[in-house]
């Protein structure tokens, strides 16, 4: 499942804005957080809007939260009984 949800970031995403198993420790204020199964950059609205619908379609859970001044973050999480991190 991971390999397919990849493949299709990575049919509407530009390389380098996608990274998987990205620590949101990196990305946290207090340095907190687990690794995240995709963490991708989104600098289009249009963009932002596939990757909500591959996550429906896929039916896994994803949530957004900005991140200081780099933008927006995105953890998308499969459904393999992982609890998301808390950040």
């Amino acid at each position: 499942m991971k390999d397919a949800i990849l493949k299709k970031l990575e049919e509407i995403l530009p390389p380098g804005d996608i990274l998987t198993d990205e620590p949101l420790s990196r990305h946290t204020g207090f340095r907190t957080g687990g690794p995240a199964d995709f963490f991708v950059t989104v600098r289009d609205v249009d963009i932002l809007k596939k990757i909500i619908t591959i996550a429906i379609d896929e039916e896994i859970t994803y949530f957004r939260e900005r991140f200081e001044s780099s933008g927006r973050g995105f953890r998308i999480q499969g459904d393999d009984n992982k609890t998301p991190a808390r950040t």
